[in-house]
Parts: C-alpha cells; sequence; structure tokens
C-alpha cells in the first residue's frame, strides 16, 4: 500500500464503523472516548474527514452490528493488515482526521491551481486538458486511416480544419471553401467559431489557440506525413503540444512551430511548467524530467534518436507532497514509529530527520512526520508543519465545524469558501444555484441511541437558491424512496431494503432560510431490528468478501497485464524481453546479477527506484541488498510473506521460453506464437523469492503444474501476446507444457 492511495483513509474509517470490521475488546470510558482533539485543524485547511473508530467498535450498538454481520476470524485478519501497515492496532484509534487544502483538493480533481499568490490566474483543469489532446490525436489517426496520411498542415488551411469530420463538426467543415486560402473573404468570418476542443489556457483571444503541430526543416509536419515516414517510431515523436500563449495563432491559419535546434523546450514557448504533448502514437503526457536532447529527438521523427520513452514523462516526475492530505492519529497506545514513517514515507525519498520549532520529524521528500507524543502522529506537508507545530491556539473555522458535531462517529466537514477556485470549477454545469454555498457538512453515528444516524446541513446564505436547492434534492429524495421497497431489492435482501425504506420514510429535507438539512433518525427500536437483520447482514458480509475476492484476483491481473505491457516496451526500446538473470543491454551487457524484474522497473513506472541500484554489482551486494525492502507494489502476491519476496517467475529450463536464464529472449524466437506462450506466471507462495534475485522457476516438463508449487484452483498466466489469463490447475498437462514451452512445435490455440 502507498501513501498516495491513503485519500482512502476517510472512508476506511466510515466503513470501519458502518462494517465494524473489527473484534472488539474493553477499552476506557465513553467520556474519555468523547474526548477530542481538533487544535492541529488550522485555517490552511478547506475539509475533511474525522472518524472514531474505538467509540464505534466498543460501543453497544456497534457491537451488535459486529456481532450480527460480520465473521471475526475475518475481523482479526483486517485488523493484523492494519497493525502491520500503520503501525497500531485499529482498536487503539481513538480519533483519525484526514485533511485537505484547496491546493489538494485541485490535484485530486485533475485541476492546476495558479501559483500561491498569483491571484486572478486561470484554473487549469489537467484531466480536461488531456482528454482534448485524445480526441485531437485520435481524429488524427482517423484521418490517416482514411486518407493514408496525417492531416496536412502547411497548406491553405490548418490541420485543425482538416480533422474538423473525425471530431463531430462536419457542419462546421462544409462552411469552409476549401480551395480558398484562411483569411479569404469566405473563411475568414469562420475564424470565431472554432470548437471548444481547440481551445487552451491563457489564450483568450477569440478564434485563438495555442495547440500546434510543428513544421519545418526535419518536423513532421513540413510536408504530408504517413505512418511509414515515421521511422523513430510512433511512441517516440510528438505529434502536437498545447504551448504557451506567447504561440497563440488563429485556429484556420495553417503551419505550425519551429523547432528550436539550440533550445528545443524554447520551442514550446513561455510555458510554467512542461509541455503538455500528444504522441504519434495517440498517447497524451507531460514532458516531466526530459531534458533538452530528450525533447529534441521526440521533435523530430526521422532523426534516427530512438529513444526509451519510457524513462520519461510523468513517470520521471518528482513526487509532489501537495497532492497528499494531512492525516492526525491520536491513539490510546503507543504508535510504533518506525512502521508508521516507512508507511506513510512511500512513494517519497528516503526519510531523513530533521528539527523544526524544536522538536524532531522525519522528512521525505517535502513531506513530514511529526510524533508530538508516543500517541499522536501527524503527517502533513513539510511547509505546513510549521504551523500545525506553533499555531494550535488559533481557531479556525473546520475546526468549529467539527466542534459542533463532536460526538459522532464519522464527520465529513467542507468550508467552500476556503476552497473558491476549485468549488467553482466543481459546480459547473449543475443544475443547482450552488455558488451561495458557504460550508457542508454530515455525522454519521452508529453507536449512541439518542444521536441520528444521519446528520446533513448545507449553508446556503440566501433563502432564494436554498428554496431552488431544496426543491432539487427533495425531488431526488421521493425517487429514492420509492425505489426503497421489498421488491426492488436483491434476492435474499428485502428484510434489510424493507427496514431502509423504513428508515428514510416520510425524511424531508428541511430548510430554515439560508439552512438546508437532512436528519435520517434511529428508530426506537433499533438495537431490536439490527438483531433482525443477521440473516441479510451475513448474504451482505459474503457478498462482501466475495467482491473483496474478486477485487484481489483482478488488481493481480491488471498488475500481470502491466508486467506484460512493460515488457513489451523493453522489447521495443532493447530488442529482447531481457533474460532471465539480469544480463541486458539496459546494464551494458555486463553480468550484473539482477533479475529481470529490476530492469522492468523503469517501464513500471519506477524510474527513480531503477537508478537507485547498481547494475555492475549481484543482487544481494552492500548496496543492492538496501532496495530488496523497496520492492513495488505490483510484484506483491497475496498470501506471500517476507520482505521483498514475490512469486511473480518467469520460466527457465532447456526448452522454457528464459531458456538457461542468461540468453535474453526475442520475439522472433517464440516460434509456437505469443499467443500460445508462457511469459510469467503467479506461483504458489512456496516458491516465493526475493525480487532482485536473478532467474526464474525451472520448468517441470514431466509434471509443468508441479513447478508452480503450492497454488489454489487456478493460477494466473501473463502470455507473451500480453494477455492475462486465470488457469485452472484442471489443466492438461500436455497443453500446459506446450504453453510453458516457445518453439515446441506444440500449438494449443489456447
Amino acid at each position: 500500500m502507498r501513501f498516495r492511495d491513503l485519500w482512502l483513509c476517510g472512508v476506511l474509517g466510515a466503513v470501519t464503523i458502518t462494517s465494524a470490521a473489527m473484534p472488539v475488546r474493553p477499552v476506557q470510558s465513553q467520556k474519555a472516548a468523547d474526548a477530542v482533539d481538533l487544535s492541529y485543524i488550522d485555517s490552511s485547511f478547506a475539509a475533511g474527514a474525522l472518524v472514531r473508530p474505538q467509540q464505534a467498535m466498543t460501543s453497544k450498538f456497534g457491537k451488535a452490528v459486529i456481532e450480527n454481520a460480520f465473521n471475526g476470524t475475518e475481523f482479526e485478519d483486517v485488523t493484523k493488515e492494519f497493525s502491520t501497515n500503520f503501525g497500531v492496532d485499529l482498536n487503539d484509534v481513538k480519533q483519525l482526521a484526514v485533511l485537505v487544502r484547496e491546493r489538494t483538493l485541485a490535484k485530486s480533481f485533475g485541476m492546476r491551481l495558479p501559483a500561491e499568490g498569483e491571484p486572478g490566474a486561470e484554473v487549469v483543469n489537467e484531466v480536461q486538458l488531456k482528454n482534448q489532446m485524445r480526441q485531437i490525436a485520435l481524429s488524427f489517426h482517423n484521418y490517416a486511416d482514411a486518407n493514408q496520411e496525417f492531416p496536412p498542415a502547411t497548406r491553405k488551411l490548418s490541420w485543425r480544419v482538416h480533422i474538423l469530420p473525425y471530431l463531430e463538426q462536419q457542419a462546421l467543415y462544409e462552411q469552409f471553401d476549401l480551395d480558398e486560402d484562411w483569411d479569404s473573404e469566405a473563411n475568414k468570418p469562420l475564424i470565431e467559431k472554432m470548437p471548444d476542443i481547440f481551445k487552451s489556457p491563457r489564450v483568450n483571444a477569440a478564434g485563438k489557440t495555442s495547440i500546434h503541430v510543428f513544421v519545418g526543416e526535419n518536423a513532421p509536419f513540413e510536408d504530408s506525413l504517413s505512418f511509414r515516414d515515421i521511422t523513430d517510431g510512433t511512441s517516440n515523436t510528438i505529434m502536437a503540444v498545447i504551448a504557451g500563449a506567447d504561440k497563440a495563432a488563429e485556429w484556420t491559419k495553417p503551419g505550425g512551430l519551429k523547432i528550436d535546434e539550440e533550445t528545443p523546450t524554447d520551442s514550446f514557448g513561455d510555458l510554467d511548467q512542461p509541455a503538455l504533448v500528444a504522441m504519434l502514437d495517440g498517447s497524451v503526457s507531460r514532458l516531466d524530467g526530459a531534458d533538452e536532447e530528450t525533447v529534441k529527438s521526440l521533435l523530430t521523427h526521422a532523426g534516427g534518436e530512438v529513444i526509451n520513452w519510457n524513462r520519461f514523462g510523468s513517470q520521471n516526475a518528482e513526487p509532489d507532497p501537495e497532492a497528499n492530505p494531512t492525516i492526525i492519529a491520536h491513539c490510546t497506545k503507543p504508535i510504533d514509529q518506525k512502521t508508521a514513517v516507512a508507511m506513510f514515507g512511500q512513494g517519497f525519498g528516503d526519510p531523513k530527520k530533521k528539527k523544526g520549532n524544536g522538536q524532531e520529524y522525519w522528512d521525505v521528500d517535502g513531506y513530514a512526520i511529526w510524533f508530538p507524543n508516543e500517541t499522536t502522529l501527524v503527517a502533513t506537508q513539510s511547509k505546513l508543519l510549521p504551523r500545525l507545530m506553533s499555531n494550535r491556539k488559533q481557531d479556525s473555522k473546520l475546526r468549529k465545524l467539527f466542534a459542533k458535531e463532536g460526538s459522532a462517529d464519522v464527520l465529513l466537514l467542507s468550508d467552500t469558501e476556503s476552497m473558491p477556485l476549485v468549488f467553482k470549477q466543481m459546480i459547473e454545469g449543475t443544475p443547482m444555484p450552488l455558488a451561495t454555498v458557504t460550508e457542508a457538512w454530515a455525522a454519521i453515528d452508529v453507536s449512541s441511541k439518542k444521536h441520528p444516524l444521519l446528520h446533513a446541513q448545507l449553508e446556503v446564505g440566501d433563502a432564494k437558491p436554498a428554496g431552488v436547492i431544496q426543491a432539487v434534492l427533495s425531488g431526488s429524495l421521493a425517487m429514492g424512496q420509492q425505489m426503497m421497497t421489498p421488491e426492488n431489492a436483491p434476492p435474499g435482501m428485502e428484510g434489510m431494503m424493507e427496514t431502509l425504506g423504513g428508515l428514510i420514510k416520510g425524511v424531508k429535507v428541511e430548510r430554515d432560510e439560508g439552512t438546508l438539512t437532512y436528519t435520517v433518525r434511529k428508530p426506537a427500536d433499533y438495537e431490536k431490528q439490527i438483531a433482525s437483520l443477521k440473516p441479510e447482514f451475513k448474504k451482505l458480509g459474503d457478498a462482501i468478501r466475495g467482491a473483496r475476492g474478486a477485487a484481489t484476483r483482478a488488481r493481480k491481473r491488471n498488475s500481470m497485464r502491466e508486467i506484460g505491457l512493460a515488457f513489451h516496451n523493453h522489447h521495443d526500446v532493447y530488442n529482447t524481453f531481457g533474460s532471465a538473470n539480469g544480463k541486458t543491454k539496459a546494464d551494458g551487457g555486463r553480468k550484473g546479477g539482477l533479475s529481470w524484474r529490476v530492469h522492468l522497473l523503469p517501464f513500471l513506472e519506477e524510474v527513480q527506484l531503477y537508478e537507485k541500484f547498481k547494475l555492475n554489482e549481484p543482487w544481494d551486494s552492500e548496496h543492492n541488498k538496501k532496495l530488496i525492502a523497496e520492492m513495488p507494489d505490483i510484484f506483491k502476491v497475496e498470501g506471500v510473506n517476507g520482505e521483498g519476496k514475490t512469486s511473480i517467475h518467469v520460466l527457465i529450463g532447456e526448452n522454457a521460453p528464459f531458456g538457461d536464464g542468461k540468453t535474453p529472449l526475442r520475439i522472433r524466437e517464440i516460434l509456437d506464437g505469443t499467443s500460445n506462450t508462457i511469459l510469467a506466471v503467479v506461483a504458489g507462495s512456496d516458491k516465493a523469492e526475493t525480487w532482485t534475485k536473478p532467474g526464474g522457476l525451472e520448468l517441470n516438463e514431466e509434471n509443468p503444474l508441479k513447478t508452480l508449487g503450492k497454488i489454489g484452483e487456478t493460477f494466473i498466466a501473463l502470455l507473451a501476446d500480453g494477455s492475462v489469463r486465470n488457469v485452472s490447475k484442471t489443466i492438461d498437462g500436455q497443453t500446459l507444457k506446450a504453453l510453458s514451452t516457445h518453439k515446441s512445435g506444440e500449438v494449443t490455440g489456447f
């Protein structure tokens, strides 16, 4: 688990409370559990969640949910996993807060805010920009499919005009006179009709765009361009770029940008971050980490400079502390600080001990982990830490909101006035007048009979828009109430659906001037209803466990797909899949003794980790041994324990694809066909090995299944064509042998 995934912490707590997925043991009194520490929540935060696992799980009603709903053995597994990851048992977490600033929210929604201290600048929606470029790239390919060449850039009208029919703009395209220049009397009036897809950041002039192709000597679009002309490869050649606003031109005007030979990145104009480009293969990314020489290579299509593009782009970007929330945990038992630092530092660099405000903390590339005392953890952006250390007496709006419903099990809060830019983007296009909303919060409580199950409030500030919002929400609620009947329930869940329907029956969205509230109260026979739902709870628990199992299998299949893609990208660059024993062109042919997994790292978004290895040293050298603990999640296998261990293997042996382990495997050597040959497998946990250690599984040709060790009913196989299959252990031995060899002449049709 990586810290960049910790957005799920709030959800984890909520799910923990509602599912009560933990064993229960006696703790301190309810009064002591109710006490909360909000002093670290200052005015820098715009939204957050506060969860009280211990309170919910030790309450009378929390216990009832546990006893009626879930399997105790599974609780222990979840508890153990949490403790292993975070250094504290979830039963001992009194309060967990997940807090975000506006800039962190922007990152999660794919928005790029102006630099701090730059008021009035434009908010850029990164996701939208990438989707624009993907659509443009797709239209290029559709044009090429129809015309056997890419759209022309240097004729009477721009390439943008020529791709209009492939952007659902046929009617606009037919208004152009294709035999006349872009600024002719006939075509000039159409400049102001530029489609939104060509709009670009900071370009406000009507009919102008900074989305360009490249023209001039050695540039792709100086003349007609077809696939056969792209000798450097489509994944190594830039198709189009969103350049700086200073490069804006009329969208119908032919031409493009010239390549600056001396400083290629200057070709893109005035940018405040690396250029966003669409490659000729249709992929879209920012040129993060690409040096001038690399950019120069990417700007030409036939320069003979075939580079490893996979080592650049976002894969080589520095970790961004602003993308992560602030986590504050108050516990009743001491936290294992070493485990917590390792957990919260994942995805960054090596932790470094520092001092600030007279106190020690750990810093990992701009992200700080601080332990004010042995039972409290604060993980936040390093630049925010001084505020949290010293500014604890100053109140904040978010702190007041938390205090309002301080005794609830889960609180979800947002102060919209603290995130004006993000909120404006979020509500754009909604059917409700949300612009005047100042705050929103919801409290969920299962542990106390006197508190509502759910209490939500929206402060609109003005009665008129509040009335409109009330009408829209009331309509949605009425529709939901009509659907919440046993007749609409999944088989076996009729009782639960009837109970839930009863809870919200008659509930309304209430309004008092500019304040909207929605309250779901607990029934008088709350405990009895929980007990009556035991059969439905059991079915729900079984369904959740089944879904978790399916999700785990799906994740591993997806991981194997990524590994397959990495193998093929490696082959594109080095003309081999590599060798099992680590002697590859990637390390200059030196017999470094590192596994194939290590040499796939640059193609798995792990360039920084790859560059830590000493390729001319064996896997267990003093230097390389230290990196065993940094095994990427993609190589983790459920059931495999031990630091840096994996059971994902290639096959070696006389007739196996990776042979003696020393000779690199090439596609042309797979004579049985790539769809009939296993490239890698997820073997049994008894076959686990250190991920950096070279080698593979020795193929047992007499009993191929025995090669895989103690597997379950199925095992996952990655085929050489990149596809992934779940293979039953009942597979015929001869068929498995044929799949495990690559040039035996046994084509299985698998």
